[in-house]
Parts: C-alpha cells; sequence; structure tokens
C-alpha cells in the first residue's frame, strides 16, 4: 500500500491533474481523464483511480473551477475574435479610401479625351466600389434602401459604339473632338 502523501504534495499533484482535466475541455470527465493518463503514462509512472479523482475533484472543487476555467477561455477568444474583426474592419477601410484617393488621382490625371475614351466609367467604379467597400467595413451594413452591399469590381472599359482607345486617336480625331 501507497504511504500517504503529505497535503502540499497531494495539493500539487492535485493541481496537475487539475490542469489535465481542464485541457480536456468542456466535454470533460473524471473517466476521460484517468483514460488519457493511463495513455500517456500516467502522472510520473502514478496513474490515480477514479476514486482519488473523485475525492480531488470534490475536494478542490473541480466542478466549479473548471467551470471558471471554461469562462474565462471563451471571453479571451471573444476578445480575440472582436480584435481580429477590427483590425479586419480598419485594414479593408483603408483599402476602400486608398480606392476612392486612386480612382480620384487617376481622374485629376487625365485629359478631356481619356476620360471620354476609356477611363471615366472604369475610375468612377473604382471611386463607388471604394466608398462601398470602406462604408461597409466601417460599420454600415445597407445602403440607403436597406439592402445589403453588394461589391464587384469592374475594370474594362466602356461598351460605348464609338468607343476608340486613346492611343488609336489620330490628331484629326482629337481636333474634331475639340471643336
Amino acid at each position: 500500500m501507497a504511504k500517504p502523501l503529505r497535503k502540499r504534495d497531494q495539493e500539487g499533484r492535485a493541481e496537475l491533474l487539475f490542469a489535465a482535466y481542464c485541457g480536456l475541455g468542456v466535454t470533460r470527465t473524471l473517466r476521460s481523464l484517468r483514460e488519457s493518463l493511463q495513455l500517456a503514462g500516467g502522472t510520473g509512472g502514478w496513474c490515480p483511480a477514479i476514486s482519488t479523482l473523485e475525492k480531488y475533484s470534490t475536494l478542490y472543487d473541480w466542478q466549479r473551477r473548471s467551470a471558471l476555467f471554461d469562462q474565462r477561455v471563451m471571453e479571451r477568444v471573444q476578445t480575440e475574435t472582436e480584435d481580429a474583426v477590427a483590425a479586419m474592419n480598419r485594414r479593408q477601410a483603408n483599402v476602400g479610401a486608398m480606392m476612392q484617393a486612386l480612382g480620384a488621382r487617376g481622374l485629376g490625371a487625365m485629359n478631356e479625351v481619356d476620360l471620354r475614351a476609356s477611363g471615366l466609367a472604369a475610375l468612377a467604379n473604382l471611386i463607388a466600389q471604394g466608398a462601398k467597400v470602406e462604408r461597409v467595413a466601417r460599420g454600415e451594413v445597407s445602403d440607403t434602401h436597406g439592402q445589403a452591399l453588394e461589391f464587384t469590381l469592374k475594370l474594362e472599359p466602356p461598351s460605348a459604339p464609338d468607343f476608340v482607345p486613346v492611343l488609336e486617336l489620330t490628331d484629326d480625331d482629337l481636333d474634331d473632338d475639340a471643336r
């Protein structure tokens, strides 16, 4: 028969077992703790009996303490999730603002012929979509009509019948347009 443990040794062993018990997750049981200890080779060559685990569980209030442990874990997961979502929203708001700035910069750099010929629709779409991305990332989840916002980024040139790419325009075409 094994000799009784001193109180401090018993408390230390109970704490180690409690940590292993908590590590089993919310579906933990004393039986599953014992089985996992048996598979792992016990604790220092010793695998407690179910009755010992029951004694420790009662004596050291494992049910209440494990519920508190689970609650703290869930709070931490919730906080980490909220922090990650906030960081994602900041990144997406910045992307939306950059899309708008890029579109505005493109508009400012184009001359009248460029605007009519190729870039106006694409730049206007870039600005509009950037505004939508930024609004959603900053917490607005619908447009003014209460419908969910959808995003499509179209960078194709307009399909107007008189569309002529800028590089294919001649001086005469430009002079005609100026009149």
